[in-house]
């Protein structure tokens, strides 16, 4: 798990070579039911590596696309 502005970041590899990030807020536990939905997602492109998948997801908080 990657900490990364109030977000955990979690990579995987979903098959050989294609990697994806799970990214949930850290307080996403806090979070009401309503909200509890937007707290988490997983990036929609392949990274070749972990380190890739990671960047990716910190590119996405970056943009506000987290909520």
């Amino acid at each position: 798990m990657t900490p990364y502005a109030g977000y955990a970041i979690e990579p995987f590899e979903r098959a050989p070579g294609l990697w994806r990030a799970s990214v949930r807020r850290a307080d996403a536990g806090s979070a009401t039911q309503a909200s509890a939905d937007l707290a988490t997602f997983t990036t929609s492109a392949d990274a070749p590596t972990r380190d890739d998948a990671v960047r990716l997801a910190q590119a996405a908080i970056d943009a506000g696309l987290a909520c």
